[in-house]
């Protein structure tokens, strides 16, 4: 202990000879490693750590493709019909399918819960390599239809609903209304989905042939040993050939894509994180560049100790060391600090990310982290200490020595200047990144979804097929919670659907035109499904473009029909009404019956602000007897206030009081939630870019200041020969703007020749603007004149006489 002690004060004795130096460097430093620090820990928890799966370098997720409605393959989830089919891939050692699900879950002694859940077929334990904590797993046994009904729990369910009981095994669990038994507990994060709490079997032998044909299962797959990701592709797309040719009308152009797991789950995060670090980094050099600039300060001021040094027998080689020394002292000490700062900035940053985003839910300071920090620490060391070092080792000591001379000041200042340019053309890169980003976010904000958000609440709930197993059960049940919160005071209008707009996952609806017969009888098109009840769009305020809103009597009794969006009736009947025409659920000669377009209503953004209005295809509940029409997102339009929830949920439980209400939330928040990512990036590059352009103006300021003190006497003599205080500031204010102004026109040259990287490609901004590029640099202009003024001030003001007499 005493001798790290001995090294770290012969470190620090350097730093404390110029305390004021010594804070502003450390400074500066801790800024920059500090936000390094923190977006890197973001970085490897998204994006670098592994999954906490067994050998998760060999899981894959396979995807279905089909052609999108401007004919590019779009990724799907599978059917399950095609899914009991994987398993005749022999590059896969196992493979699991997975239902994606929200559960309403009850206990004796406990009041029910929505939590997340799946349902995955018995192989999901086995893929991700998953040891119980207590009890088993799900075996092949537990996929029999009658003996599928056991469920296993993650460990803070157990804790939460059975204080963490031993016993807990061969107790009962009500599943969406379905009593299961508890065979195992899990640890977190320790199964897929990561943030799925309760899993119960999927049971494809158990399923009618319309579940079986719902393509929302998440393939998931474990390769076999020695086999590659390339071949592993092959092998899935020599099977998708297969399910073409077993099932064409189902499958008429399906192709699979394998894609490694992790990758995946990443997702659209990647870009974002790597553009945050992309500007963390030009944070960093700019506090680089800062530190050097103060070290030369400090060699100026010191250039007669490091004369005297050098002409007492000192070899360069000793000056560079300990100009080395020094700076690998201050970038212990700034790590250190950027650590501290990256640990309380974490909470806020986590935060501020948007929800959902994978491998957040545990981000902290781990051991690569902090290597990360301790190896940026050092390359500041030669990032802002070998310049100042190799000047020093070449001071010159007879002029150094010579009582009035500069010695090396003004090579110091020189260097300086160079530095400040380089940092102008950072922070102006910075700005541009920052200011087209928060151009792009405000663009998007305005942008009109095809609904409007105010005054509405939203929350969904489900209609279990255990107590609600016939289709005019669920939409009486339905019906029945829309008319109690219909007669509520303050309620404009209330309705549902089985997804929302922006908020939800959206669902492809398979179909044929009756008066576009395809060439090939295979052929379908392909837009989004909402299944609506009746006065959704009065609630939503998607205004019709023609035609009528769907009618309670639009049932199973009556003939089927179908509102469309305004895009779809262009595409299709763009010389005509498209009331009166009909489409058709599948293949144009399937035996599915014709459904009649009844309106056409103003084309709504399904996939987000971002995205174009989609093709959306809108089906009434009550003629929609599948198992998703068990499920319903509810808008309440309040006339006034948003109407409470507890009133709602009060008026729920009178019907049922075994549902649980979730997902509640305002219109407005649904969509407002849609542009986390934007706003995320938006924030923390404003921030980045204050952080340098004021660590920028702290550059100019010492230059400014450097140079005042070297031309002093010039100053004087200025002032003894007439000249105004105005005219001294003008000409030290001068030198500011130019290294300034040069700076920023290399950065915008730059930023320009780089075309716009990383805002375009890592951040995904929109066309780089006029205004934008213009007031970056000329931002940077002013906070370097305005760094300047006091410098400037005190030079002006200098007493000449006093100063020639003591040159």
């Amino acid at each position: 202990m005493s001798v790290l002690a001995k090294v770290l004060g012969r470190l620090g004795r350097p730093l404390r000879t110029r305390p004021l130096l010594t804070v502003a460097a450390v400074t500066c430093l801790a800024l920059g490693i500090g936000a390094n620090t923190a977006v890197y820990s973001v970085l490897h928890s998204v994006l670098l750590r592994p999954l906490p799966f067994a050998e998760p370098e060999r899981l894959a997720m396979v995807w279905s493709l089909y052609p999108g409605a401007d004919g590019v393959p779009t990724e799907y989830f599978t059917t399950t019909e095609n899914f009991v089919e994987f398993g005749r891939a022999s590059s896969f050692e196992a493979i699991v399918g997975v239902l994606d699900l929200d559960f309403d879950i009850l206990n004796q002694g406990s009041d029910p819960a929505r939590v997340f859940g799946a349902e995955a077929s018995h192989t999901l334990f086995r893929v991700t390599g998953t040891r119980p904590i207590l009890g088993r797993l799900f075996g092949p046994d537990d996929a029999i239809p009658g003996r599928d009904r056991v469920v296993v729990i993650r460990e803070d369910v157990w804790e939460r609903r059975f204080a963490g009981a031993p016993s807990v095994i061969g107790e009962e669990l009500v599943v969406d209304g379905v009593p299961r038994t508890i065979i195992g507990v899990v640890a977190m994060r320790s199964a897929f989905p990561l943030r799925s709490t309760v899993w119960i079997p999927l049971v494809p032998d158990g399923m009618t042939q319309e579940r079986r044909e719902r393509g929302m299962l998440t393939v998931v797959g474990r390769l076999s040993a020695n086999t590659s990701f390339e071949a592993a592709q092959d092998d899935m797309a020599a099977l998708a050939g297969s399910l073409r040719d077993l099932n064409p009308v189902r499958n008429p152009d399906l192709g699979l894509r394998v894609e490694r797991l992790h990758s995946t789950l990443a997702g659209d995060s990647r870009p974002v994180v790597l553009g945050l670090m992309v500007a963390v980094g030009l944070l960093l050099a700019i506090a680089c560049a800062n530190v050097a600039n103060l070290r030369l300060v400090r060699l100026d001021r010191d250039r007669w100790q490091i004369a005297l040094r050098l002409s007492l027998g000192a070899t360069p080689r000793h000056v560079v060391m300990h100009s080395l020394r020094e700076g690998f002292a201050l970038a212990l000490v700034g790590g250190a600090g950027g650590v501290v700062l990256a640990y309380a900035a974490l909470d806020p940053l986590v935060a501020m990310a948007p929800q959902g985003t994978h491998g957040l839910d545990d981000v902290a300071l781990s051991t690569p982290v902090l290597g990360f920090s301790l190896i940026v620490s050092l390359l500041t060391v030669l990032a802002s200490g070998v310049a100042p070092a190799l000047l020093a080792s070449r001071t010159a000591p007879q002029e150094s020595l010579q009582p009035r001379s500069a010695g090396s000041g003004f090579a110091a200042t020189r260097l300086q200047a160079r530095f400040v340019m380089a940092q102008a053309g950072v922070g102006v890169a910075l700005l541009v990144t920052a200011g087209l980003t928060v151009k792009a976010l405000s663009e998007l904000q305005r942008v009109d979804p095809g609904f409007d958000t105010d005054a509405a609440l939203t929350f969904r709930l489900t209609a279990p097929p255990a107590r609600y197993p016939d289709h005019r059960q669920r939409v009486s049940f339905f019906t029945r919670v829309l008319e109690e919160i219909r007669v509520m005071p303050g309620v404009e209008s209330v309705a549902g659907a089985h997804v929302l707009p922006i908020g939800d996952v959206a669902w492809g609806f398979a179909h044929s035109v009756e008066d576009h017969p395809p060439a090939d009888p295979r052929e379908q098109n392909i837009s989004f499904l909402r299944v609506v009840t009746p006065g959704y769009f009065e609630t939503m305020r998607t205004a019709f473009v023609e035609g009528r809103d769907f009618r309670d009597q639009d049932d199973l009794d009556h003939p089927r029909v179908a509102v469309v969006s305004h895009r779809v009736a262009q595409r299709y009947w763009p010389n005509g009404s498209a009331v009166g025409k009909r489409i058709k659920h599948r293949a144009h000669d399937s035996d599915n019956p014709w459904i009649t377009v009844v309106g056409v209503v103003q084309d709504v953004r399904d996939g987000g602000l971002e995205e174009d209005p989609s093709l959306t295809i809108y089906l009434p509940l009550a003629q929609q007897d599948v198992s998703y029409a068990a499920f319903m997102s509810v808008v309440v339009r309040a006339a006034g206030p948003v109407v409470g929830m507890s009133g709602i949920a009060a008026r729920v439980r009178r019907i049922d009081p075994n549902v649980a209400l979730f997902r509640v939330r305002s219109l407005e928040a649904v969509v407002s939630d849609s542009l986390e990512a934007r706003r995320f990036s938006a924030v923390l590059l404003g921030l980045f870019a204050i952080l340098g352009l004021v660590l920028t103006a702290v550059g100019v300021y010492g230059v400014i200041e450097q140079a005042a003190g070297q031309r002093r006497h010039e100053m004087a003599i200025r002032l003894a020969l007439g000249a105004t205080e105005g005219k001294v500031m003008l000409l030290l204010l001068r030198r500011a703007l130019g290294l300034a102004a040069a700076g920023a026109s290399l950065g915008l040259l730059a930023v320009g020749l780089l075309g716009f990287w990383p805002a375009t490609s890592a951040l995904q901004l929109r066309d780089p603007d006029l205004w934008v590029l213009l007031g970056a640099p000329f931002t940077v202009c002013v906070m370097a004149v305005l760094a300047c003024i006091r410098p400037s001030w005190k030079a002006a003001t200098i007493p000449p006489a006093g100063v020639l007499r003591g040159g």
